[in-house]
């Protein structure tokens, strides 16, 4: 299924929009319009001007309650069966998607956000103060040492059960929810400063304020498995199910762990990326050319009505 627009679309943040990386030299400019989103089997992408494309399997309800008319989102996430966008204007959050576990139970109305942390049937909203308000089936550990409810934070990000978030003002990191499959093994230390942060199904990555990146939680299905030396620098990572990918300087990405679909191995590691995300089997970019690309399991529908090229604009890379 694919809801779009008769003219080109320009994508919009998959996880967090980059504009200038602190402590990175960056040679070239990320346009922030440009994005992508991929969850389980399906993946969304939004322009700031109210168009949008959504492709991928639609059994598990996936687009049930998509927006029909052209609104304008500023963000896009997705995680499970579901997807979330923040309106430009309001900064309110729409969602849609599965509800069968209760994965929209309790969804804020009418209040601005900043961003949203998307787990497998939760998820937790970051109100204008930085403090979170959490929502959707929270009945597998979710909660479990869930921060104070004045705790203001930079980003957070969700796993299938677990979050993790960097502080506000230090970013310094904090976990909560299930622990019960290692997804809290081998933390950052508290003086570690973070500035982006990713959660994967069981495991968590994140780059710190010098470029490095950071990988925890569970190891049983091969998440380290290739991961760059200490050396490297990056400036941005997103985590799938097991598997992880970070971009370079120069736009590439690079991806590491779970192999077992093809969701590392098939990505080219000399190609720009203007926009990138990683879903759980599978990841999808956006190339200069303006043409969606995606990577790994097709076996539950991920790529059909895949966005043609005509749909996209070229992108210019400063």
């Amino acid at each position: 299924m694919r809801k779009s627009a008769p003219y080109p679309i320009a994508l919009l943040c998959a996880w967090v929009s980059i504009n200038t990386v602190t402590g990175t030299a960056c040679s070239k400019k990320l346009d922030p319009r440009y994005s992508v989103a991929v969850g389980d089997s399906h993946a969304c992408a939004f322009d700031w001007e109210g168009r949008m494309a959504c492709w991928g399997n639609a059994e598990q309800d996936q687009f049930e309650g998509i927006p029909v008319y052209e609104q304008q989102f500023e963000t896009v996430f997705a995680r499970g069966n579901n997807t979330c966008a923040i309106e430009q204007k309001s900064h309110f959050l729409t969602c849609w998607g599965s509800n069968r576990q209760g994965q929209l139970n309790g969804m804020p109305q009418n209040e601005s956000v900043l961003e949203v942390a998307m787990g497998l049937q939760h998820a937790c909203a970051m109100k204008q103060d930085r403090t979170l308000t959490c929502f959707g089936n929270r009945s597998q550990g979710q909660d479990i040492d869930l921060p104070p409810p004045l705790t203001r934070f930079w980003h957070v990000s969700c796993g299938d059960y677990h979050c993790c978030g960097l502080l506000h003002p230090d970013r310094s990191v904090v976990c909560w929810g299930d622990a019960n499959q290692g997804q809290r093994v081998g933390m950052p230390d508290a003086g570690v400063r973070l500035k982006q942060i990713s959660a994967g199904a069981l495991h968590t990555a994140a780059i710190d304020v010098s470029g490095r990146l950071w990988l925890w939680g569970n190891r049983q299905r091969n998440q380290l498995q290739g991961m760059p030396t200490v050396h490297a620098k990056f400036i941005d990572v997103w985590s799938g199910g097991y598997h992880t990918c970070v971009q370079r300087p120069n736009l590439t990405v690079y991806c590491f762990g779970d192999n077992s679909v093809g969701q590392v191995q098939a990505v080219p590691q000399d190609e720009v990326w203007q926009a990138f995300s990683a879903g759980s089997w599978n990841s999808c970019g956006l190339n200069p050319e303006g043409r969606v690309v995606c990577f790994g399991d097709e076996s539950q529908g991920q790529t059909v009505d895949l966005p043609p090229q005509t749909l996209w604009p070229k992108v210019q890379i400063d």
